[in-house]
């Protein structure tokens, strides 16, 4: 997991999870930890974004909204306050 000094505390959630909106460098590959929000939650998952799914955060617009992922083979806009309900975990390639 990342450290907390690399990113101020407000960008970690109350598990101590990265908020998928804090991420900072582009591209990275996370693994999605959580998504608090239950109506987000089933919008996702028809999505294929779920708990351990595996997604690419590739780049965001030059204020900040929406972020561009990719998920399998599909390419994803969501906006900062979808990705602020997602806690990711960066997943470093090996």
């Amino acid at each position: 997991m990342i450290s907390s000094t690399v990113y101020s505390q407000k960008f970690f959630n109350q598990l101590g999870m990265l908020k998928l909106s804090a991420v900072k460098s582009f591209p990275v590959d996370c693994l999605v930890k959580s998504i608090s929000d239950d109506e987000l939650k089933d919008r996702l998952y028809e999505m294929g974004i779920f708990p351990g799914q595996s997604i690419r955060l590739l780049k965001k617009a030059p204020f900040g909204d929406p972020f561009m992922i990719s998920v399998d083979d599909s390419y994803l806009m969501l906006r900062l306050n979808e990705a602020d309900l997602i806690s990711v975990e960066m997943v470093e390639k090996s």
